[in-house]
Protein backbone atom coordinates (compact mmCIF):
# COMPACT_ATOMS: atom_id res chain seq x y z
CA UNK A 1 0.00 0.00 0.00
CA UNK A 2 1.98 3.13 -0.51
CA UNK A 3 2.26 4.68 1.95
CA UNK A 4 2.90 9.37 2.49
CA UNK A 5 4.33 11.32 5.33
CA UNK A 6 6.75 14.26 6.39
CA UNK A 7 10.04 13.31 7.04
CA UNK A 8 12.31 15.84 10.04
CA UNK A 9 15.98 14.30 9.47
CA UNK A 10 17.97 15.92 11.80
CA UNK A 11 17.37 19.88 12.21
CA UNK A 12 16.07 20.00 8.29
CA UNK A 13 12.67 19.18 7.36
CA UNK A 14 11.60 17.44 4.47
CA UNK A 15 7.85 16.46 3.16
CA UNK A 16 7.84 13.12 1.41
CA UNK A 17 4.92 12.12 -0.81
CA UNK A 18 6.01 9.15 -2.62
CA UNK A 19 5.53 5.72 -1.09
CA UNK A 20 8.40 4.35 0.84
CA UNK A 21 9.12 1.75 -1.69
CA UNK A 22 12.32 0.28 -0.94
CA UNK A 23 14.38 -1.15 1.90
CA UNK A 24 17.08 2.40 1.55
CA UNK A 25 14.54 4.59 1.95
CA UNK A 26 13.14 2.94 5.23
CA UNK A 27 16.42 2.69 6.25
CA UNK A 28 16.80 6.54 5.81
CA UNK A 29 13.91 6.78 7.99
CA UNK A 30 14.56 4.62 10.65
CA UNK A 31 18.07 5.95 11.68
CA UNK A 32 18.38 9.45 9.68
CA UNK A 33 15.38 11.17 11.21
CA UNK A 34 14.39 12.53 14.54
CA UNK A 35 11.02 12.81 14.07
CA UNK A 36 8.20 11.53 11.48
CA UNK A 37 4.91 13.03 10.57
CA UNK A 38 2.80 11.00 9.38
CA UNK A 39 -0.59 11.79 7.68
CA UNK A 40 -2.41 8.63 9.39
CA UNK A 41 -1.72 6.09 11.98
CA UNK A 42 -1.93 3.20 9.09
CA UNK A 43 1.39 4.99 7.94
CA UNK A 44 2.90 4.92 11.54
CA UNK A 45 1.84 1.19 12.25
CA UNK A 46 3.75 0.30 8.92
CA UNK A 47 6.65 1.95 9.77
CA UNK A 48 6.42 0.55 12.82
CA UNK A 49 5.49 -3.12 12.23
CA UNK A 50 7.05 -3.36 8.75
CA UNK A 51 10.15 -1.14 8.96
CA UNK A 52 11.01 -1.13 12.83
CA UNK A 53 11.18 2.56 13.11
CA UNK A 54 10.92 3.57 16.61
CA UNK A 55 7.19 4.54 17.24
CA UNK A 56 8.09 7.27 19.97
CA UNK A 57 9.63 9.40 17.10
CA UNK A 58 6.14 9.42 14.78
CA UNK A 59 3.27 11.70 15.26
CA UNK A 60 0.31 11.21 13.77
CA UNK A 61 -1.07 14.53 12.21
CA UNK A 62 -3.81 14.33 9.97
CA UNK A 63 -4.25 16.59 6.93
CA UNK A 64 -7.05 19.49 7.40
CA UNK A 65 -9.83 21.27 4.90
CA UNK A 66 -10.71 24.72 4.64
CA UNK A 67 -14.03 24.45 7.04
CA UNK A 68 -15.52 27.92 6.11
CA UNK A 69 -14.91 26.93 2.25
CA UNK A 70 -16.79 23.74 2.80
CA UNK A 71 -19.25 25.06 5.68
CA UNK A 72 -23.15 24.11 4.87
CA UNK A 73 -25.88 25.43 4.37
CA UNK A 74 -24.70 25.72 0.41
CA UNK A 75 -27.05 25.25 -2.53
CA UNK A 76 -26.61 22.88 -4.61
CA UNK A 77 -28.91 23.99 -7.44
CA UNK A 78 -26.00 24.94 -10.04
CA UNK A 79 -24.43 21.92 -9.74
CA UNK A 80 -27.50 19.61 -10.65
CA UNK A 81 -28.51 22.04 -13.43
CA UNK A 82 -25.37 21.70 -14.99
CA UNK A 83 -25.47 17.89 -15.35
CA UNK A 84 -29.10 17.52 -15.87
CA UNK A 85 -30.44 16.34 -12.44
CA UNK A 86 -33.74 17.44 -11.15
CA UNK A 87 -33.75 18.98 -7.61
CA UNK A 88 -35.34 16.36 -5.64
CA UNK A 89 -33.72 13.03 -7.59
CA UNK A 90 -31.54 11.69 -4.88
CA UNK A 91 -27.89 11.76 -6.48
CA UNK A 92 -24.73 9.80 -5.06
CA UNK A 93 -21.19 11.54 -6.07
CA UNK A 94 -18.15 9.95 -6.19
CA UNK A 95 -15.01 12.64 -5.92
CA UNK A 96 -11.58 11.48 -6.24
CA UNK A 97 -8.89 10.92 -9.28
CA UNK A 98 -10.27 8.00 -11.37
CA UNK A 99 -8.17 5.19 -10.75
CA UNK A 100 -8.72 0.88 -10.60
CA UNK A 101 -8.06 1.06 -6.73
CA UNK A 102 -11.12 4.38 -6.14
CA UNK A 103 -13.30 1.63 -7.09
CA UNK A 104 -15.22 3.70 -9.77
CA UNK A 105 -16.35 0.43 -11.27
CA UNK A 106 -17.80 -0.91 -8.04
CA UNK A 107 -19.99 2.33 -8.01
CA UNK A 108 -21.15 1.40 -11.69
CA UNK A 109 -21.76 -1.99 -10.93
CA UNK A 110 -23.95 -1.40 -7.69
CA UNK A 111 -26.13 1.53 -9.76
CA UNK A 112 -28.88 -1.09 -11.17
CA UNK A 113 -28.91 -2.58 -7.99
CA UNK A 114 -29.91 1.30 -6.60
CA UNK A 115 -32.06 1.81 -9.55
CA UNK A 116 -34.27 -0.93 -9.06
CA UNK A 117 -35.40 0.40 -6.11
CA UNK A 118 -35.00 3.94 -6.50
CA UNK A 119 -35.60 4.76 -10.05
CA UNK A 120 -34.78 8.14 -9.96
CA UNK A 121 -31.66 8.54 -8.62
CA UNK A 122 -28.39 9.85 -10.35
CA UNK A 123 -24.84 9.62 -10.06
CA UNK A 124 -21.94 11.49 -10.79
CA UNK A 125 -18.32 10.85 -10.90
CA UNK A 126 -16.05 13.79 -10.37
CA UNK A 127 -12.57 13.45 -11.32
CA UNK A 128 -10.33 12.39 -14.08
CA UNK A 129 -7.96 9.85 -14.75
CA UNK A 130 -3.86 10.53 -13.57
CA UNK A 131 -1.59 8.83 -15.84
CA UNK A 132 -3.21 7.03 -18.29
CA UNK A 133 -6.54 8.82 -19.42
CA UNK A 134 -7.58 5.64 -20.41
CA UNK A 135 -8.33 4.70 -16.91
CA UNK A 136 -11.40 7.23 -17.42
CA UNK A 137 -12.32 5.57 -20.42
CA UNK A 138 -12.66 2.41 -19.17
CA UNK A 139 -15.52 3.99 -16.86
CA UNK A 140 -17.03 5.58 -19.31
CA UNK A 141 -17.18 2.32 -21.26
CA UNK A 142 -18.19 0.35 -18.08
CA UNK A 143 -21.14 2.59 -18.02
CA UNK A 144 -22.37 2.56 -21.92
CA UNK A 145 -21.72 -1.47 -21.29
CA UNK A 146 -24.43 -1.42 -18.67
CA UNK A 147 -26.87 1.23 -20.34
CA UNK A 148 -26.46 3.88 -17.76
CA UNK A 149 -25.26 6.66 -20.20
CA UNK A 150 -28.19 8.59 -19.08
CA UNK A 151 -27.53 7.57 -15.02
CA UNK A 152 -24.24 7.90 -14.22
CA UNK A 153 -22.48 11.27 -15.34
CA UNK A 154 -18.83 11.62 -15.67
CA UNK A 155 -18.40 15.45 -14.74
CA UNK A 156 -14.86 15.74 -15.21
CA UNK A 157 -12.23 18.00 -12.68
CA UNK A 158 -14.18 20.21 -10.93
CA UNK A 159 -12.52 23.37 -8.93
CA UNK A 160 -16.08 23.81 -7.21
CA UNK A 161 -15.98 20.70 -5.14
CA UNK A 162 -18.09 22.79 -2.40
CA UNK A 163 -20.76 23.16 -4.88
CA UNK A 164 -20.42 19.40 -5.60
CA UNK A 165 -20.67 17.88 -2.03
CA UNK A 166 -23.73 20.43 -1.19
CA UNK A 167 -25.41 19.28 -4.43
CA UNK A 168 -25.38 15.35 -3.86
CA UNK A 169 -27.18 13.81 -1.09
CA UNK A 170 -24.36 11.40 -0.13
CA UNK A 171 -20.41 11.18 -1.17
CA UNK A 172 -19.26 7.05 -1.72
CA UNK A 173 -15.80 6.87 -1.20
CA UNK A 174 -15.36 2.89 -2.85
CA UNK A 175 -11.74 2.62 -2.66
CA UNK A 176 -10.56 -0.95 -2.75
CA UNK A 177 -7.00 -0.85 -0.59
CA UNK A 178 -4.54 2.27 -0.85
CA UNK A 179 -6.06 4.88 0.88
CA UNK A 180 -4.28 6.07 4.12
CA UNK A 181 -6.74 8.84 4.87
CA UNK A 182 -8.13 10.44 2.24
CA UNK A 183 -9.14 14.08 2.12
CA UNK A 184 -12.17 13.07 0.31
CA UNK A 185 -13.99 12.03 3.66
CA UNK A 186 -12.65 15.80 5.42
CA UNK A 187 -14.24 17.46 2.48
CA UNK A 188 -17.59 15.51 2.69
CA UNK A 189 -18.25 15.53 6.37
CA UNK A 190 -17.11 19.29 6.49
CA UNK A 191 -19.58 20.12 3.85
CA UNK A 192 -22.62 17.97 6.04
CA UNK A 193 -22.85 15.55 3.74
CA UNK A 194 -23.29 11.64 4.57
CA UNK A 195 -21.20 9.24 4.01
CA UNK A 196 -20.64 5.76 2.87
CA UNK A 197 -16.79 4.60 2.65
CA UNK A 198 -15.07 0.92 2.08
CA UNK A 199 -12.97 0.02 5.36
CA UNK A 200 -9.14 0.54 4.09
CA UNK A 201 -6.81 2.76 5.83
CA UNK A 202 -7.19 5.28 8.63
CA UNK A 203 -11.09 5.78 7.37
CA UNK A 204 -12.80 3.00 10.00
CA UNK A 205 -10.75 5.13 12.49
CA UNK A 206 -13.12 8.23 11.41
CA UNK A 207 -16.51 6.96 10.39
CA UNK A 208 -18.53 5.08 13.05
CA UNK A 209 -20.50 2.95 11.22
CA UNK A 210 -24.53 4.38 11.19
CA UNK A 211 -23.40 6.91 13.94
CA UNK A 212 -21.53 9.44 11.59
CA UNK A 213 -21.55 7.13 7.67
CA UNK A 214 -21.88 3.72 6.50
CA UNK A 215 -18.87 1.24 6.28
CA UNK A 216 -18.49 -1.16 3.89
CA UNK A 217 -16.21 -3.93 2.80
CA UNK A 218 -13.73 -3.13 -0.02
CA UNK A 219 -14.82 -4.27 -3.77
CA UNK A 220 -18.85 -5.68 -2.46
CA UNK A 221 -20.89 -3.42 -4.87
CA UNK A 222 -24.07 -5.43 -3.51
CA UNK A 223 -23.01 -3.75 0.31
CA UNK A 224 -22.73 -0.66 -1.52
CA UNK A 225 -25.66 -0.63 -3.24
CA UNK A 226 -27.69 -1.89 0.10
CA UNK A 227 -25.68 1.12 1.77
CA UNK A 228 -27.35 3.55 -1.01
CA UNK A 229 -30.52 2.45 -0.63
CA UNK A 230 -30.88 2.58 3.14
CA UNK A 231 -29.58 6.49 2.96
CA UNK A 232 -32.24 6.96 0.65
CA UNK A 233 -35.13 5.35 2.50
CA UNK A 234 -34.01 6.39 6.05
CA UNK A 235 -33.28 10.30 5.58
CA UNK A 236 -33.49 10.48 9.36
CA UNK A 237 -30.06 8.04 9.57
CA UNK A 238 -29.13 9.84 6.34
CA UNK A 239 -29.27 13.25 8.39
CA UNK A 240 -27.68 12.41 11.75
CA UNK A 241 -24.75 11.12 10.01
CA UNK A 242 -24.33 13.98 8.25
CA UNK A 243 -24.98 16.00 11.30
CA UNK A 244 -22.49 13.82 13.42
CA UNK A 245 -19.74 14.18 9.93
CA UNK A 246 -19.76 18.05 10.82
CA UNK A 247 -19.40 17.97 14.17
CA UNK A 248 -16.00 15.65 14.13
CA UNK A 249 -14.78 18.04 11.25
CA UNK A 250 -15.19 20.96 13.03
CA UNK A 251 -13.29 18.98 16.34
CA UNK A 252 -10.53 17.29 14.38
CA UNK A 253 -10.13 18.81 10.82
CA UNK A 254 -9.31 22.35 11.45
CA UNK A 255 -6.08 24.33 9.60
CA UNK A 256 -5.69 26.03 13.51
CA UNK A 257 -5.42 22.34 15.09
CA UNK A 258 -3.47 20.58 12.10
CA UNK A 259 -0.60 23.59 12.29
CA UNK A 260 -0.84 23.60 15.99
CA UNK A 261 0.30 20.02 16.12
CA UNK A 262 2.20 20.49 13.47
CA UNK A 263 4.54 23.11 15.65
CA UNK A 264 4.15 21.00 18.62
CA UNK A 265 6.46 18.16 16.81
CA UNK A 266 8.94 20.52 15.23
CA UNK A 267 9.51 22.35 18.95
CA UNK A 268 9.95 18.59 20.29
CA UNK A 269 12.78 18.39 17.58
CA UNK A 270 14.09 21.56 18.20
CA UNK A 271 13.56 21.26 22.12
CA UNK A 272 15.74 17.77 22.06
CA UNK A 273 18.79 19.10 19.38
CA UNK A 274 19.14 21.90 21.84
CA UNK A 275 19.87 19.31 24.98
CA UNK A 276 22.33 17.78 22.63
CA UNK A 277 24.32 20.82 22.41
CA UNK A 278 27.40 21.06 24.77
CA UNK A 279 27.68 23.82 26.88
CA UNK A 280 30.90 26.35 26.98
Amino acid sequence: MPLYFCGIPLSRARCITDPIGSRGRAFIFKHGCSQIVADASVIKRQLVEEHGVDPAKIEVIGSAVDLEKFRPPRHGTKFRREIGVADDAPLIGNVGMIRPDKGQLQLVKAAPLVLKKHPDARFVVVGQGTGILKRGINVRNAIDKAGLTDKVIMAGYRWDTPDVYAACDMIVIASLHTEASPIVLREAFASGRPVIATKVGDIPEIVRHRQNGLLIEPGDAQALATAINEFISDAELAANCAANGLRYAIEHFSFDKMMEAKLRADLAVLGKKARRVPVG
